[in-house]
């Protein structure tokens, strides 16, 4: 089987794949500020006993693709390192060391509050632990490249960027980082580079296995996907089962092309909410553009979804309903006015905002996150906020094929979002 784990609360995306011969690749890692990465969490429990990972893959420098990557070759063994085309060029890390030595932060950094120069220490991390292993190999995320797996019985084709994007980047970066020094090693005042487009970086792969096919598509742009059809045609890729959707499910992410290429009524696409700055992802003319090419769309947190898009997403899976703590029974007959915080009541008892919410009830939400469902709406991660929210059971959708394109097992995470194909 050929299996697909995309993991995205609204602040980064993992995708783990599991590959016909047991082995196992990462693609990206996001984590928390002061946390570690939650789907290294999720690998320990899918795979307690695994101690190498075939692969791990970073496809382009923004911190919700790349925090805490490190750390992943930190526990395990990896084989393999699948990386965009720049990373430890020496413009590249030479533009996010003038980041952190100017303290500027990119608009990711700003969005995730993460301090200045974020990416590059977790990039110097990254190195650190490339160095300690030693042994890894290092493979470009460069269009045409093909990584053959399994002994042949999985590629993972290189999709985006190809020559002309890589070109295009690199001139980009060169340019800016030529900008920031204005006499020596004064920094120019006047430099802003906050707005680099690194999504044009971006790695998108292909995983070919019989007739499974999963295109992971990163946070390409309409950009680099008009080099791909100007070098391949108008259907540079064959009809794809499993998509993880562009930038996001940004209007900026969708190329007409590309998904009449690689989608059709059997096609599910999963897109990752990034509702944490001015521009919030998904956006509602993304979302329906896609919806026309496929069956099924998911989002893999339905109230970020929602927020950003504007759009009805519903919830396919409930939650399993946790029991009313004892205390919390107490406290509502000793003062019935609380009942107005509790889902199940909004009918008689309607939140109106003008009972606060006991202190020890956050706390008990905070360590047990499965309890805010017993919180009415506008209180759920919203006001009370786990310090651990069950990120691997809510924000999460897993596939797997055979190699004839059948799913023989999926989870859908009671916090995603789906909106049917049109």
């Amino acid at each position: 089987m050929l299996g697909v784990h995309v993991l995205g609360p609204g602040f980064g995306e993992t995708i783990i794949i599991e590959l016909p011969s047991g082995e196992v690749g990462v693609v990206d890692s996001f984590a928390a500020r002061y946390t570690g990465p939650p789907a290294l969490e999720y690998l320990s429990q899918l795979h307690p006993a695994i101690k190498k990972l075939k692969f791990v893959a970073l496809t382009h420098p923004h911190a919700d693709h790349c925090m805490g990557m490190f750390r992943y070759f930190e526990k395990y063994e990896v084989e393999e390192f699948w990386h965009f085309h720049s990373f430890i060029n020496h413009t590249c890390m030479g533009f996010f060391k003038a980041m952190h030595d100017n303290k500027t932060r990119d608009a990711v950094e700003k969005a995730l509050d993460l301090p200045a120069g974020s990416v590059w220490l977790d990039s110097l991390r990254l190195k650190n632990a490339l160095d300690k292993q030693g042994d890894v190999k290092p493979r470009a995320l460069v269009a045409t490249h093909t990584f053959v797996l399994c002994n042949g019985a999985v590629t993972a084709k290189v999709i985006t960027p190809n020559d002309q994007s890589c070109w295009r980047y690199n001139t980009i970066l060169a340019e800016t980082t030529e900008s920031l020094l204005q006499d020596g090693p004064n920094f120019n005042p006047t430099w802003n580079p906050s707005g680099l487009p690194h999504n044009q970086a971006s790695g998108s792969i292909l995983f070919e296995y019989g007739q499974t096919r999963i295109l992971l598509m990163a946070d390409a742009e309409e950009d680099l996907w008009t080099d791909v059809t100007d070098e391949q045609g108008d259907n540079p890729i064959p009809k794809v089962h499993f998509i993880k959707g562009a930038h996001h499910g940004s209007k900026n992410g969708y190329h007409h092309k590309i998904y009449t290429s690689a989608a059709n009524k059997n096609t599910i696409i999963v897109l990752t909410p990034f509702n944490r700055n001015k521009y919030p992802l998904p956006t509602n003319d993304g979302v329906n553009l896609l919806l026309p090419h496929v069956k099924d769309v998911y989002c893999t947190n339905s109230v970020e979804a929602c927020d950003a898009s504007g759009l009805a997403w519903k919830c396919v899976n409930t939650r399993p309903s946790p029991a009313m703590p004892p205390e919390w029974i107490a406290d509502c007959r000793a003062n019935p006015q609380l009942l107005t915080l509790l889902e199940d009541q909004q009918t008689k008892h309607p939140y109106s905002g003008r009972v606060s919410l006991p202190r020890k009830w956050a706390h008990v939400c905070q360590k047990h996150p499965e309890l805010l469902q017993l919180l009415c709406q506008p209180l759920r991660n919203r006001r009370v906020t786990a310090k651990r929210p069950d990120i691997i059971n809510e924000f999460r959708v897993s596939m797997k094929y055979d190699n004839n394109g059948n799913v023989v097992d999926s989870f859908i995470g009671w916090g995603v979002g789906h909106l049917p194909g049109i």
